[in-house]
């Protein structure tokens, strides 16, 4: 199986990578430990994460990088230390995440697999799939759980455009506009009008 990283930096077209980032400690059933108040418990290690297809790597750097630049996709067949794709809460399944411990003791061989620009419309995309407002969301009985106080991501948007980003890496364009499609009920759940001028 491959296993894909985006990056911003051009690492030529065979590398190894072996610097890595801090990110949510991992607990002995391979989860992400969870704070007793809300968020995640920092884990001290170096790690790399991935994902398990091109899109979700494309996805992740597109929420972390907000304005549109060269992107490149690199791809591995190195098997990672932790698994988080599964794991329902937050992003970890939409981006498909999984993970290399202490790279530098261990570093992971890749090759480019693909360069990419995304149109500015993209990044302000995923970043809206992290926005706990607007019609695009999911309705409260059906939010992802999430490690927070409330929750912070909406996996029925994120999930539509990691499927437009798909269809890039595929030679397709991404879409001048990406209209909301509101849920069954949407304006059940709106505050009433005269709330919504008050605030």
């Amino acid at each position: 199986m491959k296993y894909y990283h985006c990056t911003t930096a051009d690492h030529g077209k065979v590398a190894e990578l072996d610097a890595g980032g801090k990110y949510e400690k991992i607990d002995d059933d391979g989860n992400p430990m969870r704070r007793k108040f809300g968020g995640y418990v920092k884990s001290r290690t170096p790690a790399v994460c991935m994902s398990k297809s091109p899109e979700a790597a494309l996805f992740a750097v597109a929420h972390n990088v907000t304005e549109s630049t060269q992107l490149y996709i690199y791809e591995t067949e190195m098997e990672p230390d932790y698994d988080l794709s599964e794991v329902v809460l937050d992003d970890f399944a939409v981006m498909e995440e999984v993970r290399y411990h202490n790279p530098h003791e261990d570093p992971i061989p890749v090759e480019r697999a693909a360069t990419i620009q995304l149109p500015q419309r993209a990044h302000d995309d995923v970043s809206e799939s992290y926005n706990p407002h607007g019609p695009h969301a999911d309705p409260p009985s059906r939010k992802l759980p999430t490690a927070r106080s409330e929750p912070t991501f909406h996996i029925r948007w994120a999930k539509r455009i990691k499927s437009y980003l798909k269809d890039v890496l595929n030679g397709e364009e991404y879409p001048e506009s990406v209209e909301p499609q509101p849920y069954p009920g949407y304006e059940d759940h709106q505050p009433p009008e005269e709330s919504k001028s008050s605030t």
